[in-house]
């Protein structure tokens, strides 16, 4: 749940629904501030310690081993080392650099999917994706990827981003090495593809409005026969839209 503020749009802050309503992912877009909710946070700090311990006891794929074709390979690499191998090896975007409304709306949609609290992701990750939106330090992404079925080489800048090693739009504070335990879940989303898409959404809704607006104000400059429009002929009709309509 989203709740609504002049200033700060909420995120995460329904532990059973978290659902991240369009016109507030367009208030992000257009520069509001977000927060993430202390239980929220805690519960992500509790996650990410219940999934290191899960791995003390086992193989984790992407962590103890590798990735994709290499899933049955050990990797002997710590986990520092290893997980900022995933983040270079996947940062390989093409393509014009996303504009700064799509880059927000895809830091506020992984942002909101990690709250979730399934991922084990380190706490610190989302913090400092937090921390991009509200200073406007945004990582520099890339639009086209051919790495993978998700937004591999977005979310793999965005790490690379937090830690250092790549620019931002501001300056930023980085966080350090993201371990392996991190970088996969940061990773395995399609923010960018949602974010795109969900912005063009919004437009269009802005056109439909207008559109009625429009067509309502011609039919009374124009004095219409609005008999169509009647309750009549709504009810004529077979399409299930159409009183609605």
């Amino acid at each position: 749940m989203v709740t609504r503020a002049d200033a700060v749009v909420e995120l995460g802050g329904d532990a059973d629904r978290g659902d991240l309503e369009l016109a507030d992912l367009v208030r992000i877009a257009d520069g509001a501030a977000v927060a993430v909710p202390g239980p929220v946070m805690a519960a992500l700090a509790d996650a990410h310690t219940r999934a290191r311990e899960i791995r003390a006891r086992g193989g984790v794929y992407g962590q103890s081993t590798g990735v994709g074709a290499n899933k049955a390979v050990a990797v002997a690499a710590d986990e520092w080392r290893q997980g900022m191998r995933l983040l270079r090896s996947h940062a390989a975007g093409t393509g014009p650099m996303a504009d700064a409304r799509t880059t927000r709306a895809m830091l506020a949609i992984r942002i909101n999917q990690l709250c979730r609290a399934g991922s084990g992701i380190d706490p610190d990750v989302v913090a400092g994706m937090v921390t991009m939106l509200d200073t406007g330090a945004l990582p520099l992404v890339r639009v086209d990827s051919g790495v993978g079925t998700a937004d591999l080489s977005a979310l793999a800048t965005v790490g690379l981003t937090l830690a250092g090693e790549r620019p931002a739009t501001a300056p930023l504070d980085p966080i350090g090495a993201i371990s392996s335990d991190s970088a996969l879940p940061l990773m395995s989303s399609s923010a960018l593809t949602l974010a795109g898409t969900l912005l063009q959404v919004a437009r269009l809704g802005e056109v439909l409005d207008a559109a009625e607006g429009a067509f309502v104000l011609s039919c009374t400059a124009l004095r219409a026969n609005t008999s169509p429009l009647a309750p009549a002929a709504a009810r004529a009709v077979a399409g299930p839209g159409a009183q609605e309509l």
